[in-house]
């Protein structure tokens, strides 16, 4: 069976990078010259930029990154593995483009006046897409670019595993736990919240996979790359 056309594989896809451009137009003449581009601990808009900037910024970038995910395969040394959770690689690829989608929107609704707390939507969005990634790890083979890269899961396949279903459920875990966060609480208690929550995720899978591959080492354990 032909595999389907890549416009018909990624309709999707290129329908959200889209939309933004498409929107673009429409909301134009509704914001003001210099719009707000970044916000304080507080939720306070304490830097602007020309409309131009602030409307085109996230879906350039947004186009660049999906390309540079589609390149990965045929970059990477061990491209073959890519075959092998395809799939979980479109899911990662339209996952991203959503969340930059969302924090677009959000940029767009705060230069059209809105009042919102703009900190605490980004926060929620961010911690719904770590909790998505961490369910995604179990198919993610190894590779120089995607999933949790450290010296020792590149070079044993059972370090990889090991730390990836380990980080799998920390990921969903911590996502969990954080989810309320965003609404409970702002400013510094919520960047504290954030960081500790990130820092967690960030750096036990790093740990894990160091003390994993030293206690397979002293077994004898297999160090051939994948």
């Amino acid at each position: 069976m032909n595999k389907p056309s890549f416009f018909r594989r990624e309709w999707l896809q290129l329908l959200l990078l889209a939309l933004p451009f498409i929107a673009i137009p429409f909301v134009w003449s509704h914001l003001p010259e210099q719009m707000p581009t970044h916000w304080n601990l507080e939720g306070e808009p304490d830097d602007y930029s020309h409309k131009a900037f602030g409307l085109l910024l996230l879906p350039v970038l947004n186009i660049f990154t999906t390309a540079l995910l589609f390149g990965l395969p045929y970059i990477d040394p061990r491209r073959e593995n890519f075959e092998l959770f395809a799939n979980t690689m479109r899911s990662f690829r339209l996952l991203f483009t959503t969340f930059m989608l969302v924090v677009f929107g959000s940029i767009v609704a705060a230069g059209l006046g809105y009042d919102f707390a703009i900190e605490r939507v980004i926060c929620v969005c961010l911690i719904l897409l770590f909790l998505v990634l961490g369910n995604m790890f179990g198919k993610v083979r190894s590779n120089y670019f995607v999933g949790i890269r450290t010296p020792w899961t590149l070079e044993n396949p059972e370090v990889w595993r090991r730390t990836h279903r380990m980080a799998a459920v920390l990921w969903v875990a911590a996502s969990v736990i954080a989810l309320p966060a965003p609404i409970l609480f702002d400013g510094v208690a919520l960047f504290t919240i954030m960081m500790v929550y990130i820092g967690t995720i960030t750096f036990v899978p790093l740990i894990y996979s160091l003390v994993t591959f030293r206690k397979l080492k002293g077994k004898g354990g297999d160090h051939r790359p994948v």
